[in-house]
């Protein structure tokens, strides 16, 4: 160990680091002063960043393939999906129950819609009831594939935990920035897209105030409940129910979206990991050899040597689980 003392923007501190802790978190051009037992000398060295890794590890939680993303988790929640987010299957009672429920309002709004087409004049259900079908079998086949290829998908996170559990403070700012990007643009859909389809399909509540017989066309999501002319006692509780049903497709979707984009981004940082730790590998030697004297280097061959192991492990460990999903 080193004991550095240094002096940033008038702020003095002192730390116990490795050679390597002070190579791999250095990054403002300083003046630092590395003493050991029987000498002392002054060099300078490239910081990535003048916060020893220490301190950074003690207050950085741990992240994993759920907590890094919450908007995967909570979509993953409220859609009913419930895709795995470990490497295993564990869901509290609660929400199992829950997807029950929504499942079973989606296959009530699912067969009121195919009814709804079948006696809704052609016109009106190409219009308005095509795309929900559209959506419903695209959702089905990706959830189905999902299901289909569920323990491979556990391992393959699985993989991605034990990699995360030991991360760096590099691996942990190249996952967040890379994640970042889609957070908010996700969001901002999702929300506004809920909303639609909510004021959309609860329309119909609205004519109630206007007639007491109704037909299937004053549906604007074609449906089926009963044989038209109905009451207001038919059309106030299936509207409430195609509209459940209609967000909860929307959020089905939604999820699965979310859900592979964050699977694909989790990977592509690994990538950009592996490229950024190589970038820095390779740039600090010459660095230091600009900067600092031939007897006084901060980084060896041999910490070079084995940090390129540990990178090509953990590389390896990449492609493992991408064969695993191929």
């Amino acid at each position: 160990m080193l004991d550095i003392v240094f002096d940033y923007e008038g702020k003095s501190d002192e730390f116990l680091l490795t050679k390597e802790e002070i190579y791999m978190t250095a990054k403002t051009e300083t003046e630092i002063n590395l003493s050991t037992n029987n000498q002392s000398s002054y060099t300078y060295a490239t910081f990535v960043k003048l916060v020893p890794i220490h301190h950074k590890q003690n207050d950085m939680r741990e992240i994993n393939f759920q907590n890094v993303n919450l908007l995967n988790s909570r979509a993953n929640m409220l859609s009913g999906n419930l895709l795995p987010m470990a490497g295993d299957d564990s869901f509290p009672i609660f929400w199992r129950i829950y997807r029950a429920i929504v499942w079973s309002i989606e296959l009530i709004h699912a067969i009121a819609l195919i009814a709804g087409i079948i006696v809704t004049p052609k016109e009106k259900a190409l219009k308005d009831g095509i795309i929900s079908v559209v959506v419903i079998i695209e959702a089905s086949f990706l959830l189905t594939s999902i299901y289909a290829r569920k323990k491979l998908t556990m391992q393959v996170i699985q993989k991605m935990n034990d990699i995360l559990r030991t991360a760096d403070g590099i691996m942990e700012d190249i996952v967040k920035t890379t994640l970042k990007p889609i957070i908010l643009p996700f969001i901002i859909y999702g929300v506004a897209s809920v909303i639609s389809v909510t004021i959309w399909t609860i329309h119909p509540i609205v004519l109630v105030f206007k007639k007491t017989t109704f037909f299937y066309v004053d549906y604007n999501l074609p449906a089926a409940f009963s044989p038209e002319p109905f009451s207001v006692s038919v059309l106030i509780p299936s509207t409430i129910i195609m509209t459940m049903g209609g967000v909860y497709l929307f959020l089905r979707k939604y999820s699965l979206d979310v859900y592979m984009m964050h699977l694909v981004l989790m990977l592509t940082a690994q990538y950009r990991y592996t490229a950024k730790k190589l970038s820095l590998l390779f740039q600090y030697p010459q660095n230091d050899s600009n900067n600092v004297r031939k007897n006084s280097h901060l980084v060896t061959d041999e910490w070079l040597e084995r940090e390129l192991r540990t990178l090509c492990r953990h590389q390896n460990n990449v492609l493992s689980y991408v064969f695993l999903q191929a």
